[in-house]
């Protein structure tokens, strides 16, 4: 019995002294050379080195990491500044990264990437591995696309061909975004364009089975109600899947992502709307400094007229619903038709639930369905 106990206590020791499995991510790696960089990321951690190494194989080769660093003294002699980055998302064993690249001296200016792996096998998911029936989803999207989407873009486009559905794509969180070839669709500032949905508007066609792509990655949560969540974010100064903060200046947003028309007045500010896909259906409120740039202008609130995110459904959910998720709020207001139409609302009811230093506030139309959520100072 003695011996046992020793043998017990030295392996207690020795499992003391050998170091911890490193936890599964990503490291970024990469070259700087004034303003021109050219990163990409490399999987970390993970137990299995031979899947691991394919996968960093596979990034490399989506990143096109080795002819955008060949082509950095290419785009210094031309004096152009090249760029490329990645952003990344892993819940669960699921990996979803994107790659964008811009100032790129030879072939197309701008350029996406993307790879969605199974981490657990090393494998590419491909986009119809989403959805209960991939030929089905693909076309009610090319529908949504071309019927209610396509004649919103503005006249200007040079390229704006959203179907048929790009295969480059990206998964977060809140929602999935399709990425499209610099000739097929491109912004008013050059920028080869994007188009995003929230889950909850695919949630007809997503396939949210247990084990599933979208389950493994965490989605089924996300279409909870989680007051918890939607508190901290407010409290936090953003609204989840938007790019933007409270107190951010505005004019660098506006540089990065393009303006997709110019700033509408509303009652004592100004609405903003980017290009950028994941501001469709959300305006950025800021003050009146200007009428002509926005410098100087901080982001004073962010209104997202498309929202789903635990247990808010723009266009669904109802004023009892987000009650009952929420609680009864600090401050409600109705608004006439005069006062919504100062601030470009319909007529209706706000709720204000304070979050911290903020304030989380949900309007309604007189029917009671949501209609806009706001994060305020």
């Amino acid at each position: 019995m003695r011996r046992w106990i020793c043998w017990a206590a030295l392996l207690c020791l020795l499992a003391g002294c050998l170091p911890a499995r490193a936890e599964t991510g990503l490291a970024d790696r990469g070259m700087d050379l004034g303003e021109n960089a050219v990163h990409w990321p490399t999987l970390e951690g993970l137990p299995d080195a031979e899947i691991q190494e394919n996968i960093n194989r596979l990034l490399q080769e989506r990143a096109q990491a080795s002819q955008l660093t060949y082509a950095l003294p290419q785009a210094m002699a031309a004096g152009k500044a090249l760029r490329a980055e990645w952003s990344a998302e892993m819940e669960g064993d699921i990996l979803s990264c994107v790659f964008r690249a811009e100032g790129i001296p030879t072939g197309a200016a701008f350029r996406w990437g993307s790879l969605c792996v199974d981490l657990e096998t090393g494998e590419e998911i491909p986009l119809d591995a989403l959805f209960t029936d991939g030929e089905r989803a693909r076309t009610v999207l090319e529908d949504w696309l071309a019927d209610d989407l396509e004649p919103e873009l503005s006249a200007h486009l040079m390229n704006h061909a959203l179907t048929p559905l790009p295969d480059c794509f990206g998964l977060t969180r809140t929602g999935l975004t399709l990425y499209y070839p610099l000739d097929r669709f491109s912004t008013l500032h050059g920028q080869a364009g994007a188009v995003s949905f929230t889950w909850k508007e695919l949630e007809p066609w997503t396939d949210l089975t247990e084990d599933s792509v979208l389950a493994r990655f965490g989605v089924p949560e996300t279409l909870e109600g989680n007051a918890e969540a939607l508190r901290e974010a407010a409290a936090a100064g953003a609204l989840p899947g938007i790019p933007a903060e409270l107190g951010e200046k505005l004019e660098p947003l506006a540089e990065r992502y393009g303006l997709q028309a110019d700033p509408d007045l509303y009652e004592n500010g100004r609405y903003v709307q980017l290009e950028d896909s994941r501001f469709r259906g959300v305006l950025l409120m800021t003050d009146r400094l200007s009428e002509k740039d926005l410098a100087g202008s901080l982001v004073s609130g962010i209104r997202a007229d498309r929202f789903g995110l635990w247990g808010l459904f723009t266009g669904e959910t109802e004023q009892a619903e987000w009650r009952e998720l929420l609680g009864e709020p600090d401050v409600s207001l109705t608004l006439d038709a005069e006062q919504a139409e100062a601030l470009r609302l319909p007529p209706g009811t706000s709720d204000y639930y304070v979050c911290g230093e903020n304030r989380l506030r949900l309007h309604g139309n007189e029917d009671g369905l949501l209609c806009a959520v706001f994060l305020l100072p």
